[in-house]
């Protein structure tokens, strides 16, 4: 807010010396006659004589000094100068800002993306010493629940650092998705922020997303049969085109959401749009 009164007050500084100095000459205008300022003002008599020097003709002039274009001459190109070179320092400042304004904008994206190669590396690198996709058919696998147990803590860690950030957190999911460690792991997302995350099309059947943040989130076109959704916000999120048959959405928010073409937990589609009717009621 500071720095905001203070670029305001910078652009608008040639505007009010552009004022005041029109304003300047319009009262240093009042202090003389008609034909100018009324500085240094002389009044002068011119006499003619013969060669007896007697006198033979007498005129009185009188100079009323510098005009207003006279002074506009002397002090005009100054002001002017001035009021330009306030313009250029202001112009600049608000190009630094910018630049400013800019680099902090990609040190934060450096840094999420940073943050998101490393939360994927320690997935990966964890899923391949442990084994765990080829063991995950054994029940009860220790191994397995305590290996999903650290998943699922970074995997919440890492989507709460990403904010307001939609498509690095349908990042993570999709690697979740893609590497079976959502489906066969069976890793819950319970209580996830996905709030605005775009997840077009992501195959989320069975997925545990109870007490989830997804509010505002892109879910068109996906797989949530059988979700597990109960006490999940939903408002204003995109549901058109998804598969919400056998769903649990009991105690789920979806004011304002998008259900367009959207198959409800009862098997129907629906075109009338929310709110879907839930399964185990």
């Amino acid at each position: 807010m500071i720095e905001d009164l203070s670029t305001r007050s910078v652009r608008h500084a040639p505007w009010l010396a552009a004022v005041v100095a029109v304003l300047l000459m319009l009262i240093l205008g009042t202090l003389g006659s008609p034909g100018g300022l009324g500085i240094n003002s002389q009044t002068s008599t011119k006499v003619e004589r013969d060669r007896n020097w007697r006198v033979i003709k007498y005129s009185i002039e009188r100079n009323d000094g510098k005009t207003v274009w006279d002074w506009f001459g002397l002090i005009g190109v100054p002001m002017t100068l001035a009021v330009l070179g306030i313009w250029y320092q202001s112009q600049e400042q608000i190009r630094a800002s910018r630049d400013a304004e800019e680099q902090r904008r990609l040190a934060t994206d450096e840094n999420k993306e940073e943050t998101l190669q490393r939360y994927l590396d320690r997935v990966s690198q964890l899923l391949i010493e442990k084994n765990l996709i080829r063991q995950s058919n054994v029940v009860h696998n220790p191994i397995d629940e305590s290996a999903s147990d650290v998943i699922r803590a970074r995997t919440l860690s890492v989507l709460r650092s990403f904010s307001q950030d939609g498509e690095r957190k349908g990042s993570v999911i999709f690697f979740l998705i893609e590497t079976d460690v959502l489906h066969k792991l069976k890793v819950s997302l319970a209580k996830a922020h996905l709030n605005g995350a775009n997840l077009s099309g992501a195959n989320l059947s069975d997925a545990d997303l109870s007490e989830a943040f997804l509010r505002g989130a892109i879910l068109s076109g996906a797989n949530l049969r059988g979700a597990y959704l109960c006490e999940a916000n939903l408002s204003d999120a995109d549901l058109s085109d998804a598969n919400l048959s056998g769903a649990n959405l009991n105690g789920a928010a979806l004011s304002g959401a998008k259900c367009k073409d959207t198959i409800c937990s009862d098997g129907k589609k629906t075109d009338k749009g929310c709110p879907l009717p839930t399964a185990n009621q």
